[in-house]
């Protein structure tokens, strides 16, 4: 003996086992969901290595500024980032990175360590009378905090960091 209400439950459960209207938009929309996220991983991961080769030519180009910017260049203090006839502190040194800073970086989080050892190539501290004296090593350090956002990801936070060491010239 069946009850009326279930065989009406029955064929409703089959009909809606035979039924696939509606799987293809379920499909569609989770492949898009993971299409989009990798897309915007790809683009963030872009940004990442943007951001590291910023770091890199930052800590380069601070290292050439200073070498050429020696304690017996001129006597004046540097006037601005640009400035090219002046003696070189570790404050003009952070303009001058910050002045650099490409498009879709933020310049204020741009750190700068740069150190005068006040030794020269092979060690003597003798040669060296002023840290940053000609013969000596300046030692440049750049950073930049980078965070990745990727949807549906929890937020990936990097130090980007770069060494640059050089024998000033001037």
């Amino acid at each position: 003996m069946t009850f009326p209400m279930t065989r009406n439950l029955r064929s409703s459960v089959k009909s809606l086992r035979c039924n696939e209207a509606g799987e293809t938009l379920v499909e569609f929309a989770i492949t898009c969901i993971i299409l989009l996220t990798m897309i915007v991983g790809v683009a963030e991961f872009c940004m990442a290595l943007y951001t590291y080769e910023f770091v890199s030519y930052g800590a380069q180009q601070a290292a050439q500024y200073d070498i050429v910017h020696g304690a017996h260049w001129r006597s004046s203090a540097c006037a601005g980032p640009k400035s090219y006839d002046c003696n070189a502190t570790a404050a003009d040194i952070q303009k001058y990175v910050e002045g650099l800073v490409p498009p879709g970086l933020n310049p204020s989080s741009v750190t700068v360590h740069t150190s005068w050892p006040g030794k020269s190539v092979r060690g003597a501290v003798a040669k060296c009378s002023t840290p940053n004296s000609d013969g000596c090593v300046v030692k440049i350090s750049v950073s930049y905090p980078f965070s990745m956002h990727v949807p549906l990801l929890p937020v990936l936070t990097m130090d980007f960091t770069s060494h640059s060491e050089m024998v000033i010239q001037q």
